[in-house]
């Protein structure tokens, strides 16, 4: 069992530890298929007793999520959930700048 948390997928550098470039965001997701896990969504997974199963989550709602993450998992058919800060929309990330 299993949660994968990330935070940013995108190309570009960014001095946090919470980024994963889309290459290897494909390359994870990829080798997870490959050794037999199912990917579910958060409710599903907390319901299910299959000890091979994912949940994959994002946190703070990066739009680079949607442009790279999304992709790769509407190819896979993979659910996954995104915890948005609503007070942020639209908005530059000044919670995470150190």
């Amino acid at each position: 069992m299993s949660i994968l948390a990330y935070h940013m997928v995108d190309k570009r550098f960014d001095w946090g530890i919470t980024r994963v470039t889309p290459g290897q965001f494909t390359r994870q997701i990829e080798f997870a298929r490959n050794k037999g896990y199912q990917f579910l969504s958060a409710k599903d997974y907390f319901e299910s007793s299959d000890s091979k199963k994912i949940a994959l989550t994002f946190d703070d709602g990066y739009e680079s999520v949607h442009k790279y993450a999304f992709p790769v998992l509407q190819k896979h058919n993979i659910p996954a959930t995104v915890f948005i800060n609503p007070a942020f929309v639209g908005q530059l990330n000044t919670w995470d700048v150190n």
